[in-house]
Formats: structure tokens, C-alpha cells, sequence
């Protein structure tokens, strides 16, 4: 049986509130809130919820960008959260991260050469390995390598994110957090970038985890498919079975609330009503219960495991078996 490339357990990202004059303690916003998950070689996992979810964050952690709380973080096999400076920068060359905004992530001041380039200098490669590196990702992403010195602002909006792509590919990375990395552009470039990566993946045998709020979007590239409301995974199937038969109130919600010309899938449940609650004071019981037209005195008081209802299937949901036996649809799709 192939072996995960990552693996996420009981992650915690907590951050201290202070306030007044004297800076005490006023509370913790649970960001992330132990999440547990795995990408396999070769795999997307999309990670799908409203903003302020702790998608971004989760993200950035499982790469140590942002130092977890607590909780474990394995990639390919080694543990990530308690390696020294020196171990964790020869993991990084195995693994990087797409930004949501090309604009915002790229230096001004440095032209694509050096852009791309950084990673190569950084891990020790002499300068003929960095110049046909930046050469061979130029041309690999579909710019070419007459790009080389211009700055990124002589580069349109898709061109930029594929010289941020380019740049996360240097090293030969076997896995790549996609960090929203189409919501900052047009939709006609759009298709275009996540058709880059498809292919990327394909020719590289690429593992992403691919950060998304658009729901059309994930179910065209990913193999499979993470709901995450206010720091927790509240569902987890592969994207067939998702979209053919949610099993949690929030994931029905967000396929209604998402445009479709599918009447069914429409219909499938009212459109979310109501703000996400505060991270600092979230809800008791199940966090989404506030927003719930089905929440019960349990939803209230106890929090749901993340429990298996079918292979590959887990739900954070005191009545998911009764969502389950009213989806004939996923049969469906699970052949």
C-alpha cells in the first residue's frame, strides 16, 4: 500500500488575544483546531471553505510558515515540527507554496531571473545549474526564457502567477500548497492557470493541496476534497462522492449557495444565513449548529467526532447516517 506523502495529525494553530493598556490576555482564537489529514503522491486535496475558516492558515502551517501549536506534521516520512533550521531548509526543497496574489508575492525589485533564481542560490547551486534551472522553468510554465529580465510588473496578471509557479517549482518539488492561487484573476486566465497545473502535475508527479473557495473549480481538479469550518474538517470524500451527496448541513450549503444549472444540487438545501462566528467565542457543541436549520439540543451541547460513514468518507455530524440514507445519488457515484 502506497505510504502518504503528508500526513496531518491533531494540527493546532492558536493565536493570543491581548488587549488593554497593560497587554492582558483577553483570550485565543483557535485558527486551526486540531486538524487531521493526508495528500497521496500524485494527489490533489482540496481544502474548500468560506474565508476566515482557517484554510490560509492551515496551509501555511503544514509547511512552516506559520509555527503550529501543537499536533504533528509528517512529510515524506519525516517530522516536520521538530526538525532544527538546517533539516527543515533541505525539506523545503521537496516542498513549496503558490500565493493567492502574484502581485503582492513577487519582489518589484528583483526581475524573473532572480525571482526564480532565489531558491537555486539559497540551496547552494552554482550559477550555471541556477541559470539553466530559471531557463528550463521559464519555458516549462509557458513564458520562455525572453522573460528572464523583465520585472514583474511589465507581466500581465496570469503571466505573474505563472512566474510564481515557475518559482515554486525550482528544486523539483514533490508536493506544492496552492494557496487560492486563480481567485486574484480574470476568469479566462483562470482556466488557463489550472489547466498549467493539471498539466504540471501530470509531468512532474506533483502533490498539491489546493486552497479554494470555488467550488466549480475544485470539482474540475480534485481528487479529493476537505470541508473546513472554523478551524475544524467537518467532511472529507473523495470530490465524486462530495458532489453527488454531501452528508454535512455546511458542505449541502455550499454546493446550494454555489451557481449550478443542476436544479437538484440548487435545491439541495437553503443558502447559508448568517455571519461565521468568532474564532475567539466559537458556539458550543457542533460550531455550526448557530447556522443550522437542522440542529438539534445534541448539535448544541456535544461536539460530533470526525467519524467514517463510508470508505474514504468521514463526517463531523451527529445526523450524517440519516443525509447518507437519503443520498441515493452518491451510490451513484461510487459505482
Amino acid at each position: 500500500m502506497t505510504a502518504p506523502l503528508l500526513e496531518v495529525e491533531d494540527l493546532d494553530v492558536h493565536f493570543p488575544v491581548f488587549r488593554g493598556p497593560l497587554r492582558r490576555r483577553a483570550g485565543t482564537v483557535r485558527a486551526v483546531d486540531g486538524v487531521s489529514l493526508r495528500v497521496m503522491p500524485g494527489e490533489t486535496l482540496a481544502l474548500v471553505g468560506e474565508s476566515g475558516c482557517g484554510k490560509s492558515t492551515l496551509g501555511r502551517a503544514v509547511l512552516r510558515l506559520q509555527e503550529p501549536s501543537g499536533g504533528q506534521v509528517r512529510f515524506e516520512g519525516q517530522d516536520l515540527l521538530h526538525l532544527g533550521k538546517r533539516d527543515l531548509k533541505a525539506a523545503r526543497r521537496r516542498m513549496r507554496m503558490v500565493f493567492q496574489d502574484p502581485h503582492a508575492s513577487l519582489n518589484p525589485r528583483l526581475r524573473a531571473a532572480e525571482i526564480i533564481g532565489e531558491a537555486f542560490t539559497i540551496h547552494g547551486c552554482t550559477r550555471a545549474e541556477r541559470d539553466a534551472g530559471v531557463a528550463e522553468l521559464l519555458t516549462l510554465v509557458g513564458l520562455g526564457p525572453d522573460f528572464a529580465q523583465r520585472f514583474p510588473h511589465e507581466f500581465s496578471g496570469g503571466q505573474r502567477q505563472r512566474l510564481g509557479i515557475a518559482r515554486a517549482l525550482a528544486l523539483h518539488p514533490s508536493f506544492v500548497v496552492c494557496d487560492e492561487p486563480v481567485s486574484a484573476l480574470d476568469v479566462s486566465v483562470q482556466a488557463q492557470i489550472v489547466n498549467l497545473l493539471m498539466e504540471l502535475q501530470e509531468r512532474l508527479g506533483l502533490s498539491y493541496l489546493f486552497i479554494s473557495h470555488d467550488l466549480h473549480l475544485v470539482e474540475f481538479i480534485a481528487d479529493r476534497v476537505a470541508v473546513m469550518y472554523l478551524g475544524r474538517i467537518v467532511e472529507t470524500a473523495p470530490a465524486a462522492a462530495l458532489f453527488a451527496g454531501p452528508l454535512h448541513p455546511y458542505t449541502r450549503a455550499l454546493l446550494a449557495a454555489s451557481p449550478s444549472i443542476d436544479p437538484d444540487r440548487r435545491a439541495a438545501d437553503a443558502v447559508i444565513e448568517g455571519e461565521l462566528p468568532s474564532p475567539l467565542n466559537p458556539p458550543s457543541g457542533c460550531a455550526f449548529h448557530p447556522r443550522c436549520p437542522h440542529a438539534t439540543d445534541q448539535c448544541r451541547a456535544e461536539m460530533p467526532p470526525l467519524a467514517a460513514l463510508a470508505t474514504g468518507h468521514d463526517v463531523r455530524c451527529w445526523h450524517a447516517a440519516d443525509w447518507m440514507a437519503a443520498a441515493p445519488a452518491r451510490a451513484e457515484a461510487l459505482g
